[in-house]
This record gives structure tokens, C-alpha cells and sequence, in this order.
């Protein structure tokens, strides 16, 4: 009965090894992580900018974050604007290419609104510091504040809660998590789930694990890597990281890569790319000061709460390979494990391939690890899945609980 669990960031909420003065945030939440840090830090600077977009969105961290990326997709990449100029904006703003770009008429005024909030502080004083945030820097300087604040808040691995959910899975199933943190990376592998085989045809250049202990059990097959290939082969699970991840790393081109004359237009343009297709990139969830060579490799983009991910599935092949795989596995999946993840929003597009995915006679059973007491939320889910209700638990440690109990 092949088997897929979604993670969402209430399953790394719910886990226990993190710091309680930082917890692990849910969507909400991820405006305040940046009040953790020192005012004179330019993460807490991020802090105060975020807040200024987000009083002209009504507060909504995911409308906002998309008409950041639409805004820098349409203006600032294509011209290479980095900081944030007053006369440029002054220009856009004096255009009609606004309501070209946002044609919903309900979009053309909080664009407008986003806009206005960056030339006021493309007008501020230089040594403010925030003129440097045009909108791929914004987004560049989020993800390192969000990848320090996990960093801090991740205290030990594996997880438990993370690891019974996992001990029961074989190689006919996926665990896809929407989660960047490595949690879940950290406690398949220690449920001996995750090997080079859990990452096949997703199109990495090179998957770095910790070192294992050399396997003792009795297969008539002779010598330890034949073993441990065999054990692996039969106990990996498939490993979906959809939104991209803290544990993969992007190679960067040498100075003398793609200098043909032109000017290209992509805000990946450093990045290596690769024989398979799309940007090359490593997974590695060993030491970052192990010995292997780290020179040339840096952070990769990952995908933020956005409204319009379509086209960065369609663009990059990471992340469109990683969405194929996970609609694969929802299609053959007969049980479903949604696990602190909720699809309510305005992501049309993701969910659209998610019913495309699970559409046909047969039904699936979905299993429901989630504290919200809305009926609609079950009602919504085993719409898009799909699926009939099988177990519903409140929190993630009542279904560590009741799975333990059954096995005893």
C-alpha cells in the first residue's frame, strides 16, 4: 500500500529538540523570526522594512511576497537594478506599465501601493541601509535570516516525533516535505530511509551523507558495500524537497563562464548549470566543514510563499522535477499522511496539480495530523486528495501515541 507523507511547517513546529525561546515558524510567523536578531544587524533592518510592505498588503505574508517577485521578474531583473533608485521608480510609477504588468483591477492598486513604499525608501538617507533592498536582494537577505534562525532554533537530530512517523515506510513510498529546515532530512536518515537511491531522477549532482556504520546484517552477498547497496535499495524511501531546501548547495560559475558579450537577463545568471538539465546542485546533509570541496558552492534560490510558483516550476529544473515526482507518487499513493501542512490558500496553481494528480475512480485514504478543529478543513482536503478520512490526530504527539500503543 504505497504510502506519501506531506510535511508542512507545523511538523517541524511540533518537534521537540528545538529551541523554545525560538520556535520553529508556521507561515505567520515569518515576519517576527526577524525580531530575533540585533537591532543593528541589517536582518532586524529587513525587520522593519518587511513591516512597512506588509501594512499596505493587510498583512498577508504571501500576497506580499508575490508581488515582490512579480515586481522584480518585470523590472528590476531584466534591467539589473539592485538598489533602489528614486528616478527609476519615480519612472515606473509615472508609466502605465503597472496596470500592464497587475491587470486585475484588484491587483493595480496594492501594486501601486508596494511601489510607493519603495520609493519612499529608495528617498531615505543612504547610511539607512534599506535603499540596498530592491526586491531580489530582499529576497536574498530573507533567506539568510530564515536559514541563521533555523540554524539557532535546531538544537539536536534526529527528531522523534519525525522518526516513528518515518519507521514504517519501504521503498514503494515519499515523504515530500514543504519545509527548507532539515529536520526531516536528519531523521530519515537515522531511520535508516534516506540513501543516494531516495534521490533518483531529481537531477542532483551529488548527494553527500554522513558516514554510516558498516551494515552487519546476514545477506548471502559478498562484501559490505554490495550489502549496503542491497539494504538501501530495499529500505530508501523517495525524498521530495518542494520548495527547495537548506541542505542543497548551487555551484557558481568561474569568471570566465558565459562572458560570450551578451547581458543576461536572469537572476540565476551566476549560477552553474548543469549536464542534466537546470542548475547544478549538490545535497549534502554531512558537516559543512567536512573535508569535501566546498570552493564555488553557495546558497540556491528557494521558493517563498508565493501565489504565482507556475512559472519558477516551469523555469527551474530542480524544482520542476522535484513537483513531477511528487505528483507521481500522489498519483500511485493509496494512503496519504498530511502532517501539519495546510492547502486552504490562494496557491490555485499548486493545488490544481495536486487534484490533476489524484483524479480518478479509486479513492485514497487521507490521515489528518493537524490541531485545527474546522470541519471544513478535512471536508477540503479529502476534496483535493481525493480521499476518504481515515485517522484524524490533533497534534502530532497523539499520533506518535496512539502508533506506539497499537505496536505494543
Amino acid at each position: 500500500m504505497p504510502k506519501v507523507i506531506i510535511l508542512g511547517a507545523g511538523a517541524s513546529k511540533a518537534c521537540p529538540n528545538t529551541d523554545p525561546n525560538r520556535p520553529m515558524p508556521l507561515l505567520r510567523d515569518l515576519p517576527g523570526i526577524l525580531n530575533h536578531f540585533d537591532p543593528p544587524s541589517g536582518f532586524h533592518l529587513l525587520g522593519e522594512y518587511l513591516n512597512r510592505l506588509l501594512a499596505v498588503t493587510s498583512g498577508n505574508i504571501e500576497e506580499l511576497l508575490t508581488f515582490m517577485y512579480r515586481l522584480n521578474e518585470s523590472f528590476f531583473m531584466p534591467r539589473g537594478q539592485y538598489l533602489l533608485d528614486a528616478k527609476w521608480i519615480d519612472q515606473i510609477l509615472a508609466s502605465s506599465a503597472l496596470p500592464e504588468v497587475f491587470v486585475d483591477p484588484r491587483e493595480t492598486p496594492v501594486a501601486i501601493a508596494v511601489v510607493e513604499v519603495l520609493r519612499k525608501v529608495a528617498s531615505e538617507e543612504p547610511q539607512s541601509g534599506a535603499r540596498t533592498f530592491s526586491p531580489g536582494n530582499f529576497f536574498t537577505t530573507f533567506q539568510g535570516a530564515l536559514r541563521e534562525y533555523f540554524s539557532a532554533s535546531i538544537r539536536t537530530h534526529p527528531c522523534p516525533l519525525h522518526m516513528r512517523l518515518f519507521q514504517d515506510l519501504n521503498r514503494n513510498d515519499c515523504v515530500a516535505s514543504f519545509n527548507y529546515d532539515d529536520i526531516a532530512d536528519h531523521s530519515l536518515f537515522a531511520a535508516r530511509k534516506l540513501t543516494p537511491f531516495s534521490f533518483q531522477g531529481l537531477g542532483f549532482e551529488e548527494i553527500l551523507l554522513p558516514a554510516r556504520p558498516i551494515s552487519t546484517e546476514p545477506l548471502a552477498i559478498p562484501g559490505w558495500q554490495q550489502r549496503q547497496q542491497v539494504i538501501d535499495t530495499f529500505n530508501s524511501v523517495k525524498f521530495l524537497k518542494v520548495h527547495g531546501s537548506f541542505t542543497w548547495w548551487c555551484c557558481l560559475k568561474k569568471m570566465s563562464d558565459g562572458q560570450d558579450g551578451t547581458i543576461p537577463v536572469s537572476s540565476m545568471s551566476f549560477l552553474r548549470q548543469s549536464p542534466k538539465g537546470g542548475l547544478m546542485v549538490r545535497y549534502s546533509l554531512g558537516d559543512r566543514d567536512d573535508a569535501t570541496n566546498w570552493d564555488g558552492w553557495t546558497f540556491p534560490p528557494i521558493i517563498f510563499p508565493f501565489l504565482v510558483k507556475g512559472s519558477i516550476y516551469r523555469e527551474n529544473a530542480i524544482f520542476a522535477r522535484h513537483l513531477a515526482a511528487f505528483q507521481n507518487n500522489l498519483r500511485w499513493a493509496e494512503e496519504i499522511f498530511l502532517v501539519g501542512k495546510s492547502f486552504q490558500n490562494s496557491d490555485h496553481e499548486l493545488n490544481g496539480m495536486i487534484r490533476w494528480a489524484t483524479f480518478g475512480d479509486t479513492r485514497k485514504v487521507l490521515h489528518i495530523v493537524d490541531p485545527s478543529k474546522d470541519s471544513e478543513f478535512e471536508s477540503f482536503h479529502c476534496a483535493l486528495f481525493n480521499a476518504r478520512l481515515g485517522r484524524r490526530y490533533a497534534s502530532f504527539e497523539e499520533y506518535v501515541n496512539h502508533s506506539v500503543s497499537i505496536r505494543s
